[in-house]
């Protein structure tokens, strides 16, 4: 896991910490999103 972590900020996208109010859907939609704009960029 960490490792995978690990790759995935070696790429440029940002992991945050999932916090309590924040749903894992919009953590994913977030994720998906700057994957999508670093593509653009």
């Amino acid at each position: 896991m960490e490792r995978q972590r690990g790759d995935w900020a070696a790429s440029g996208i940002p992991i945050a910490p999932l916090a309590p109010t924040e749903s894992p859907t919009r953590r994913i939609a977030a994720i998906t999103r700057s994957a999508r704009e670093l593509h653009i960029g």
